[in-house]
């Protein structure tokens, strides 16, 4: 219906990449947040719907979060070569606080209207699993027999409203870049 079409062209990647997205933000660049974890805090960008800029928590600001936000981007773009589903992750990037503070953070795919699924934490709301979901679990388990040596220590993914599962936040792997 027609209705339904204005939704999903609203949605609709349109050239995101990284010539296109911002090479740093501002706090007027940043809108509400929208999660929050233990080292990071993902808000929704005012220009760009399609886009969050996951920051770091400011306790953490030293070179050796520095690292581990570039290791989490190495992490997500291997688990994408590897066939794993995730959210696209662009870059790291600075964001100036209305103190004129730099925060760092990383700017990554906004897939909207998901919502967080963690191994016996929360329930999946009904109507969300699909055949698609189930497409996406026995990938990931292909996957981990494939590369017996990799584990994901705080395994998280997003469910989104299709129910497709896209794996994020890779803090805890154990094993050596495949």
């Amino acid at each position: 219906s027609s209705k339904n079409i204005g939704k999903v062209l609203e949605h609709l990647k349109l050239g995101l990449d990284d010539e296109t997205t911002p090479d740093s933000l501002t706090h007027k660049d940043i809108g509400v947040p929208i999660g929050r974890g233990s080292m990071k805090t993902a808000y929704i960008l005012k220009d760009h719907p399609d886009l969050l800029f996951l920051q770091l928590d400011e306790r953490l600001e030293d070179p050796s979060s520095f690292r581990t936000l570039k290791n989490e981007i190495e992490w997500i773009n291997k688990f994408r070569e590897m066939g794993i589903k995730t959210p696209k992750y662009f870059k790291t990037i600075s964001m100036f606080g209305k103190d004129n503070q730099e925060h760092h953070g990383i700017l990554v795919e906004r897939i909207h209207s998901s919502v967080l699924v963690k191994p016996g934490r929360l329930s999946i709301l009904k109507g969300r699993t699909t055949a698609k979901t189930l497409s996406d679990i026995q990938n990931l388990l292909q996957k981990f027999d494939q590369y017996p040596n990799l584990g994901i220590g705080d395994f998280q993914v997003l469910l989104g409203r299709d129910g497709q599962l896209y794996v994020i936040d890779p803090l805890n792997i154990h094993a050596a870049i495949v």
